[in-house]
C-alpha cells in the first residue's frame, strides 16, 4: 500500500471547524454517527431540564394564581354592588321611557337625564375598577413569564455547548464542504491502494514567487488535492464533484 501523508484540504479545514467546539473526526463517516449521538445526549439532557424546570415552575405558577384569585376578589363586592345599582338605574330609565303620554314626556325629561348621567358615572366607576383588576393581573402574569424564562435559561446553560456541537454537525452535514471532504476522502482510499514504493501527498498548497499563466488566466497559487510519487512518475491529482469546476 503506499503511504498517505498529510489529510485532504477539505477535511482539514473542517476538522479544524469541529476542533473549537472540542469535537473530533477522524474521516467524513465518524460524522452523522457523532451527530446522532450528541443528538441523543442532548435530548436526554433536555427532557431532564423540562422536568426540573417544571417541577421548580409549579409552586410559582400556584402562588400566582393564588395572588390572582386574591386580585379577583377584592373588588368583588364593590363589583357587585355596582351592578345592582346599574340595573335598579336601567329599570328606572325603562319606567320613565314607557310612560309615553304628553305630561309622562315633558315630566320624565329631567328624570331621565338625571338617570342617564347617574348611570354614566356608575359604568366609569365599574369600568375604571375593571381595569385596575386586569391590570394588575396582567402583571402577574407577566411576573410569572418572567420567572419561566429565567428557569428556562437556566436549565439551557449547563448543555449550551452541547446545543452549539449540534447545531454545527446539522449544518456541516447538510454542507457543500462535507461533499467535497467525502469526495477527496475517497480517492484518498484508491490511491492508497497504490503498490510501494509509490507515496502520495495530500493537500498540498503551493505558492510562486511570479505569476503563472495558464489558460488565459493568472495565478499565484495553487491547490493541489493529491501529489502522488511513483516509479512510473509524478502525478498531480485534483479531484471534481460532478462537473469540473471554472
Amino acid at each position: 500500500m503506499a503511504t498517505i501523508l498529510g489529510a485532504s484540504r477539505a477535511w482539514r479545514t473542517l476538522q479544524q471547524t469541529l476542533a473549537e467546539l472540542n469535537l473530533q473526526a477522524n474521516q467524513p463517516a465518524d460524522l452523522p454517527p457523532l451527530q446522532q449521538t450528541l443528538q441523543e445526549d442532548l435530548r436526554h439532557k433536555q427532557l431532564q431540564a423540562d422536568t426540573q424546570t417544571r417541577q421548580q415552575f409549579a409552586p410559582l405558577e400556584a402562588e400566582i394564581e393564588q395572588e390572582k384569585a386574591r386580585l379577583r376578589l377584592a373588588p368583588a363586592a364593590s363589583l357587585a354592588a355596582l351592578e345592582d345599582k346599574l340595573r335598579e338605574v336601567q329599570l328606572t330609565l325603562d319606567l320613565y321611557h314607557s310612560d309615553k303620554s304628553l305630561l309622562g314626556r315633558l315630566g320624565n325629561g329631567y328624570r331621565i337625564r338625571r338617570q342617564e348621567k347617574n348611570q354614566a358615572h356608575l359604568q366609569a366607576e365599574k369600568t375604571e375598577i375593571e381595569q385596575n383588576l386586569l391590570r394588575q393581573l396582567q402583571e402577574q402574569d407577566a411576573l410569572l413569564e418572567k420567572h419561566r424564562a429565567e428557569l428556562l435559561a437556566q436549565s439551557a446553560h449547563p448543555h449550551r455547548t452541547l446545543n452549539a456541537q449540534v447545531a454545527l454537525l446539522n449544518q456541516i452535514l447538510q454542507s457543500k464542504e462535507l461533499t467535497e471532504a467525502t469526495l477527496q476522502h475517497n480517492a484518498q482510499k484508491e490511491l492508497q491502494n497504490l503498490p510501494p514504493p509509490a507515496c502520495v501527498l495530500a493537500g498540498l498548497q503551493i505558492e510562486t514567487q511570479q505569476p503563472a499563466r495558464l489558460d488565459g488566466k493568472t495565478y499565484w497559487r495553487a491547490e493541489i488535492d493529491f501529489l502522488a510519487l511513483t516509479p512510473a512518475g509524478l502525478f498531480a491529482i485534483l479531484v471534481y464533484g460532478s462537473a469540473k469546476p471554472a
